[in-house]
């Protein structure tokens, strides 16, 4: 029969092996959540720009669209699309293209409170979703983006250049149930821009 003295060194060292285990096992539990938090934030941002990608822009309006409702709160969009970005490809090159799209993502990240959501919407048009901000506010912060880029330069290698971007501005209306219908007058609203001259920024037609 084991004497006390082997029976305590043998609980010790059980216990060590178990607290080694547990220490391993929360280790291993701390990296795989640094790997899943890792991986949301590739699959919810777009590489080029590190703005949020359209699937997260989406899930992410659906939540404000249902705050906005929840507490009839003011809720705004603007569309903007980058001039004659085709041009710039064509002249420049895509790698000068995608500075310009990094420097516009910049931009609009600038121009945007930390409660605002701003995406690469597709190809050279961006987006941004601004809760309790209505017409006007959106607007404003339209223009300010406009302006800034405007007077931003574009480094390429040892070209510069420079780019602009014309945009629409629409507010949600209660009722609505997503975030869908006001982009489509915030488009409406970029393409009158478009038309007449770009480089503007323009607000949807009123809503009845």
């Amino acid at each position: 029969m084991a004497s006390a003295s082997v029976r305590e060194r043998l609980a010790f060292t059980s216990l060590c092996a178990y607290g080694a285990t547990a220490l391993a096992n929360a280790e291993a539990h701390r990296e795989l959540t640094r790997a899943n938090t890792e991986l949301d934030r590739i699959a919810s941002r777009d590489p080029l720009t590190g703005l949020a990608n359209r699937h997260r822009f989406f899930n992410i309006a659906a939540e404000e669209v249902a705050r906005a409702h929840r507490y009839q709160r003011s809720l705004s969009v603007i569309v903007a699309d980058l001039d004659e970005f085709k041009q710039v490809n064509d002249t420049y090159g895509h790698a000068a293209g995608d500075t310009a799209l990094q420097v516009a993502a910049l931009c609009l990240a600038q121009c945007l409170r930390a409660t605002d959501l701003g995406a690469r919407f597709g190809g050279e048009e961006f987006i941004a979703i601004m809760p309790e901000t209505d017409l006007d506010g959106a607007a404003q912060v339209a223009e300010r983006f406009r302006e800034l880029l405007a007077r931003t330069e574009i480094q390429h290698n040892e070209t510069s250049f420079p780019i602009t971007v014309s945009i629409g501005v629409a507010t949600w209306v209660p009722g609505e149930t997503g975030i869908e219908a006001a982009i489509e007058r915030a488009d409406v609203a970029l393409y009158r821009v478009k038309r007449s001259g770009r480089n503007a920024v323009a607000v949807e037609a009123s809503v009845s």
